[in-house]
């Protein structure tokens, strides 16, 4: 009744005073002296209204109907408070209110810790020094310095030098450690934004452009999902070598390439025109020669399919003879180009580097062809690298080597595995016995003397039926490659009388991992073709699971990182592989 009658509560007429009625009703009814003097008289009111007294024997009690009076009701009821004060009237009369005093000391005592953090927060920020640097300009930090061991720009005091006395190298690894939490900080709140705007882009490509489903969202799964495994831009899965001094086998492969007739499964990925292994020491400069008239002539470019690109391997920088290769087709190309007026650059797409066994070679080649379109006053096109494992040596500093690469502001893109050249550097002796247990492959073997004299001759590396030898490096190759984003294309096969073994060998290579395969004959870019190409059961599996993995993410989903795709659980590795499959097959079917 009290609760519903409070003033707070009730704002009718005359609620106020029956709120204080019921308050004065519970008063008297808890009290067994009151109690009885209404029922003796009636009443329990006084001539002085505020205070009723009851004198019995030297105790007095009090009811207090101060102005306070609506907020002590309420507490009686609802907080255990009440507005009796029990005195002892002699204590009254001779005494001071000793109880009023010590509540109020007891106030002082509860505030007193606040006060005193109060005082030691404000006292402790007058002794505090500012920080001796932040990661942005400002008024109080103008000055920009940078880091000794990560070149992180930061700022200091203009009087940096005179006040700070600490140890300047660890204060450097702070600001490189904060930079980090920003930089964490920054990416992830971009990636917040970047997973929105691919939301919309995917919406756009499928509603506006007419675009399947699982085309689009493969289109923008890169900035979607951050994988090691970068999705593939260009096909490699045949690497077709051919020799750079025999203009007649340059046109025979072009016209096949151009031909309406041929089918995508005859065609080469990439055609490799030679001027190392597949080119005699006599023919070098008719080679470099045959490949520049080639490139600027046009018909190269001309006579590609979309999906096809063009390399020049050169020689080893070791040989002397990298430069002229560079210098004599890639002047000549950017001559052409330019005489033209062609937004079109008319020479190869990839240089491709034998032996490569450190960073110092890709740097050598790099740092060559920059100096070629500096010294025409052109901007180096669009031109990647393509590095060559053809020993332990490179093979053990493959890490390394892919590692580094990421300085290069010509990208290295794919790594190929010179398995004959490993097999020889392995030392296993030439043998003139043939058996049916082993292929003898025959390389060309050059020395240089003093006299100038070039003498050759032919040795016989020995593999083996099922190429153990080659186990190792084939597998840890294509795993390092996987593992910085590259392209792996596999060993060469000779034997081209065979070709059941070089299905085999093309299917085994397509499982674990690899992106291609180096050929030497046209009768082995078919079975090449579909062995590197992704089966069509499992594009249709790929294409189904992507626009479900859209969906899932419309829907927020994939917020736990899974969801269920034909009663499998489906995570983001299996997503990033359904991508990598869909957009394989779009590169193949442009084809």
């Amino acid at each position: 009744m009290a609760r519903k009658f409070h003033p707070d509560k009730n704002r009718a007429p005359g609620a106020t005073e029956a709120f204080k009625k019921i308050g004065s009703a519970f008063a008297t009814l808890t009290n067994s002296e009151k109690r009885r003097r209404y029922d003796l008289y009636g009443s329990v009111d006084e001539p002085a209204p505020s205070v009723t007294r009851q004198r019995h024997g030297d105790v007095f009690y009090q009811f207090d109907g101060h102005p306070g009076f609506d907020a002590d009701v309420f507490n009686i009821f609802f907080n255990g408070g009440f507005p009796f004060v029990y005195r002892n009237h002699r204590a009254q009369t001779h005494q001071p209110r000793e109880s009023e005093r010590e509540s109020t000391y007891l106030a002082y005592v509860q505030i007193l810790p606040l006060l005193i953090l109060f005082g030691l927060s404000f006292f402790s920020n007058l002794f505090v020094k500012d920080a001796p640097f932040s990661l942005t300009r400002t008024t109080k930090y103008p000055v920009e310095r940078v880091t000794n061991q990560h070149h992180v720009n930061y700022y200091v005091k203009p009087t940096f030098s005179e006040d700070f006395d600490g140890n300047l190298a660890h204060m450097e690894s702070q600001v490189e450690e904060q930079y980090v939490y920003y930089l964490r900080d920054r990416c992830y709140k971009e990636q917040n934004q970047s997973t929105c705007l691919t939301e919309v882009v995917g919406i756009m490509l499928t509603k506006f452009l007419k675009l399947p489903k699982a085309w689009a969202t493969a289109e923008i799964a890169t900035i979607r999902f951050a994988s090691t495994a970068a999705l593939p831009e260009r096909l490699f899965r045949s690497f077709f070598y051919v020799p750079g001094d025999q203009e007649h086998r340059i046109s025979k492969m072009l016209k096949i390439s151009s031909s309406p007739a041929t089918l995508p499964e005859s065609i080469p990925d990439i055609l490799v025109l030679d001027c190392e292994d597949a080119v005699s020491f006599a023919n070098k400069d008719k080679a470099r020669s045959t490949i520049a008239s080639a490139f600027a002539s046009g018909s190269i470019k001309k006579s590609l399919r979309p999906h096809q690109s063009v390399s020049l391997r050169i020689n080893p920088p070791t040989t002397g003879l990298a430069g002229a290769d560079l210098d004599q087709v890639l002047s000549k190309c950017i001559q052409t180009t330019d005489a033209t007026g062609s937004d079109q650059w008319l020479g190869p797409d990839l240089i491709t580097l034998p032996k490569t066994e450190s960073i110092d070679e890709l740097l050598w080649v790099e740092a060559r062809i920059q100096k070629l379109f500096k010294e025409a006053s052109k901007p180096v096109a669009n031109i990647s690298l393509i590095g060559m494992i053809e020993s332990p040596k490179s093979l053990l500093n493959m890490t390394d080597l892919c590692k580094e690469a990421k300085q290069l502001k010509i990208p290295l893109v794919a790594m190929v595995f010179g398995s004959d050249d490993y097999c020889a550097s392995l030392g296993k002796c030439p043998t003139p016995i043939v058996t049916v247990s082993v292929l003898h492959i025959y390389l060309s073997i050059v020395f240089f003397t003093d006299a100038g004299i070039v003498q050759t001759f032919l040795a016989c590396v020995t593999h083996s039926v099922g190429r153990e030898e080659t186990n190792f490096p084939r597998r840890y190759m294509v795993t390092v490659c996987k593992a910085y984003g590259l392209a792996a294309v596999d060993m060469v096969d000779t034997d081209l009388a065979n070709m059941d073994s070089f299905r085999k060998n093309c299917e085994f290579g397509s499982q674990i991992g690899y992106s291609g395969k180096q050929l030497i004959h046209p009768k082995q870019l078919e079975d090449a073709n579909i062995a590197f190409s992704p089966n069509p059961k499992l594009v249709a599996w790929a294409i189904a699971l992507v626009e479900a993995a859209a969906e899932a993410s419309a829907s927020r989903a994939l917020a736990a990182g899974a969801f269920t795709f034909e009663g499998h659980m489906i995570d983001r590795p299996t997503i990033r592989q359904a991508q990598r499959l869909v957009r394989m097959a779009k590169l193949v079917h442009s084809s």
